[in-house]
C-alpha cells in the first residue's frame, strides 16, 4: 500500500504602507523592520505546519486518556504499553500541551512528580521545567498541540517514525511587490508542503481536558 502526499501552497500576506515606511526614517531601522516582518511570517507558517502535523494525532487508530478529565500517569503508562504491544519502532516522540504536562507533574504520587524530587530528573525539572525522557519516550511540550473533541480537550500523543509523513516542496520564501492601490508594499511568504497519516497503528493519541 502507499500514501500520496501532494504539496500545496500555504501563505501569509501583509502590507507595509508607504506612510509606514516614511515614518521609519533610519535606513537601518527600515531593514530591521523588514527582517522582523519576514521573520514573523515564517514563524506563522511554521506554527501552522506544526499544528497541521499534530492535528493528525487524533486520527490515529488507538490511544488513551479521558475526555474532559485531567491527564494521569496511569493513562500515559497505558498508552506506552499500547505502543509496546503494537511493536512501534523506536525512538518514540511524545507531544503534550503544557496543560497536559502540568496535570502530570501536579498529580499526587505521580512518577512524573516523584522524579522531579531528586536526581538527574529533578535537575531537568527545576532547571528546564520539562522532563525530557520518561518511559523511553522523548517528550516535547508545545502550545501547538491542538484542541480535540470540539475544543473540550487537548490532543497529544506518542509517535514512531512510521506513523506520519510530510513532504516539503518549498521552504518559506518571502517576496515583496509594491501595490499602488494599497499604497504600500505587499509582503507575501509562501511555503509548499503536505502532511498525512502513513500508518495509524504506529502512533497513539493521548486525550485529556483542555
Amino acid at each position: 500500500s502507499a500514501t500520496t502526499l501532494t504539496a500545496t501552497e500555504h501563505a501569509v500576506q501583509g502590507v507595509v504602507t508607504d506612510m509606514a515606511w516614511k515614518a521609519i526614517t533610519d535606513p537601518n531601522a527600515q531593514a530591521a523592520y523588514a527582517a522582523d516582518v519576514a521573520r514573523n511570517h515564517v514563524r506563522a507558517i511554521m506554527t501552522k505546519f506544526d499544528v497541521d502535523v499534530l492535528t493528525l494525532l487524533q486520527s490515529l487508530t488507538d490511544g488513551g486518556g479521558t475526555t474532559t478529565s485531567n491527564l494521569t500517569n496511569a493513562e500515559v503508562l497505558a498508552v506506552v504499553d499500547k505502543c509496546e504491544q503494537a511493536n512501534m519502532p523506536k525512538p518514540w516522540a511524545g507531544f503534550l500541551h503544557p496543560q497536559q504536562y502540568y496535570d502530570l507533574i501536579s498529580e499526587a504520587s505521580s512518577p512524573f512528580a516523584s522524579a522531579s524530587v531528586a536526581g538527574s530528573k529533578a535537575e531537568e525539572h527545576y532547571g528546564k521545567y520539562t522532563i525530557g525522557t520518561i518511559y523511553d519516550v522523548q517528550w516535547f511540550i508545545s502550545t501547538n498541540v491542538p484542541t480535540a473533541t470540539a475544543g473540550a480537550d487537548r490532543g497529544g500523543g506518542i509517535l514512531s517514525s512510521h506513523a506520519l509523513g510530510a513532504v516539503i516542496a518549498q521552504m518559506p520564501v518571502t517576496s515583496t511587490e509594491h501595490d499602488q492601490s494599497l499604497r504600500g508594499d505587499e509582503v507575501l511568504t509562501v511555503m509548499q508542503y503536505a502532511v498525512g497519516e502513513i500508518d495509524g497503528t504506529m502512533g497513539m493519541y493521548i486525550t485529556s481536558d483542555a
